[in-house]
C-alpha cells in the first residue's frame, strides 16, 4: 500500500517547473489523493501533468510522484492526483536546506570528465543538483565524486562526497537530478552556513507574505513551499 498523506493534512504540490503550490488534502483512495490549492487557479495543473506531492513527515519530509488525472470544474474546487511511483523519505531536519542560485561541476574522484549542473538546493549536509543525462554514469549510489560549487556567480566551495542517487524525477526537461552527500569535516562550513542562512531566510521572508498566520501544519508546509523539489531518498547520513 502507497503511503500517503492523511486526510486535512497540509501537503506541497511540486511542478515539473519547479513551482510550488500550498494545499490541502480533501479525500484519499488507494493511489490516489484529492486536494484543494491555496492559490486556487483552473489552470495550476494540467490533466496528465506530472506533480510530486510532499508532506512533513517524523523522519523529514516525504514526497511522492503523482500525475494529475481530474481537475476542478466550474465551482468545484477539487484536484485528484494518482500515484504513480513509491514515496521516499527526504531529509532529516538537523540541518536547513536552501534554494541557492548557484552551478556545480562534478565530477568522479578517478576521472577527469566533467559534468556541469545547476544547482537547486543545498544544505550544511549536501546538495541537490539537475544535470544531463549524458552523464548518467555518475548516477550510480555512492559514486565518490569532487565538486566545485558556485553560488551568486562568485563564490567557490570545493567539496567531496558521494552521490546518494540520480535520477529522473517531476522534470519536463529530461535532466537527471542528483543528490550528493558532502564528506566531513567540510574546510568552508562556516561561509557554506552563512550563504544557506541568507537565502533561508529570503524564502521565509516569502513565504510569511504569501502565507501568514496558519496553524502549525500548514506553517511547516509552508516552509517546504519556499523551497524546491525535495531530494533525499531514504535514510541519509545527517
Amino acid at each position: 500500500m502507497v503511503h500517503v498523506p492523511e486526510r486535512g493534512s497540509s501537503v506541497v504540490l511540486r511542478s515539473q517547473e519547479g513551482a510550488a503550490h500550498l494545499g490541502t488534502v480533501t479525500a484519499l483512495s488507494p493511489g490516489r489523493i484529492a486536494f484543494e490549492l491555496e492559490d486556487d487557479h483552473d489552470r495550476t495543473f494540467m490533466i496528465q501533468e506530472r506533480v510530486l506531492v510532499t508532506w512533513p513527515d517524523n523522519a523529514g519530509v516525504m514526497c511522492l510522484p503523482t500525475v494529475i488525472i481530474d481537475v476542478p470544474l466550474y465551482d468545484d474546487r477539487v484536484w485528484l492526483a494518482q500515484a504513480t511511483g513509491d514515496p521516499w523519505s527526504e531529509q532529516r531536519r538537523e540541518f536547513i536546506r536552501a534554494a541557492i542560485i548557484g552551478t556545480v561541476a562534478l565530477r568522479r574522484t578517478d576521472s577527469l570528465d566533467i559534468a556541469i549542473g545547476e544547482l537547486i538546493d543545498l544544505s550544511e549536509a549536501g546538495l541537490r543538483c539537475s544535470i544531463s543525462e549524458r552523464h548518467a554514469d555518475l548516477a550510480e549510489p555512492g559514486t565518490e565524486v569532487t565538486l566545485s560549487v558556485v553560488l551568486d556567480q562568485e563564490e567557490d566551495f570545493q567539496l567531496s562526497g558521494k552521490v546518494l542517487y540520480g535520477r529522473h524525477a517531476a522534470r519536463a526537461d529530461g535532466r537527471l537530478e542528483f543528490v550528493v552527500i558532502f564528506d566531513r569535516p567540510i574546510v568552508q562550513v562556516e561561509r557554506l552556513r552563512f550563504h544557506i542562512g541568507l537565502a533561508e531566510r529570503k524564502g521565509e521572508n516569502g513565504a510569511q507574505t504569501r502565507f501568514p498566520a496558519r496553524p502549525e501544519p500548514a506553517r511547516s508546509a509552508a516552509r517546504l513551499a519556499s523551497r524546491p523539489a525535495p531530494w533525499t531518498r531514504g535514510p541519509a547520513p545527517r
